[in-house]
């Protein structure tokens, strides 16, 4: 099988076919918009019972939508930073006019949009979409609790004392500021390479912690 076609399949079985077909379209932007948010769902205690769900889903991927179709006009850090800060912002007053007619304590922080948000983007740059790829320097490290963990382990950066789904916007900044500078110390790379790079060490570190454990 040659690379194109291997990495077409692979796609496929990830994404879809759908994605696999056409992986720059504003259709592949929706689709991976889904298992992004599926990073999200489980910190989000409440949204399987909102009788909004599932438009509030669909809304927030074409919010989404909207914010790629903007990055023509990014030039600079600044400029993408604010332009995620808006993004933000927006989708959790969105969530706040929409809340939970049953459960008062339902509630969309800052964190879950940065997550929702830079997994999107994340999985856009693996399939290679233009437009991420024209502000890919740019782009966050989607903040868990696998990136408090390696970013503090690694690169010396104090986490957060909140929980990374709760985080408002101010902390978000300021820890993902201190990450930039902390990879940009290191020669690292550009942050999104720093979190991937760590992200496949912490899970070949957690299996083989795990197959020790079973030995």
């Amino acid at each position: 099988m040659n690379p194109e076609r291997r990495l077409t399949s692979l796609t496929a079985f990830y994404f879809g076919r759908r994605v696999a077909s056409a992986p720059h379209s504003d259709e592949t932007i929706r689709s991976v918009c889904w298992p992004a948010y599926r990073d999200v769902q489980r910190t989000l205690w409440g949204m399987g019972s909102h009788p909004r769900a599932k438009e509030l889903k669909a809304t927030s991927c074409d919010k989404i939508v909207s914010f790629v179709h903007s990055f023509g006009g990014i030039r600079s850090q600044d400029e993408f930073d604010q332009q995620h800060q808006v993004w933000c912002e927006d989708l959790v007053a969105f969530f706040a006019e929409n809340p939970h007619p049953e459960r008062p304590t339902f509630q969309f922080h800052y964190g879950h949009a940065q997550k929702w948000l830079n997994m999107t983007l994340k999985y856009l740059s693996v399939l290679g979409h233009p437009a991420v790829e024209e502000v890919y320097v740019f782009l966050h490290a989607p903040i868990d609790r696998d990136v408090y963990e390696r970013a503090w382990e690694i690169l010396g950066v104090e986490r957060p004392r909140i929980a990374w789904s709760k985080l408002d916007g101010d902390t978000y900044r300021s820890y993902q500021l201190n990450i930039r500078h902390a990879v940009a110390g290191q020669g690292r790379g550009f942050v999104l390479d720093w979190e991937t790079d760590e992200w496949m060490e912490a899970k070949r570190f957690s299996r083989h912690s795990l197959s020790e454990g079973h030995s």
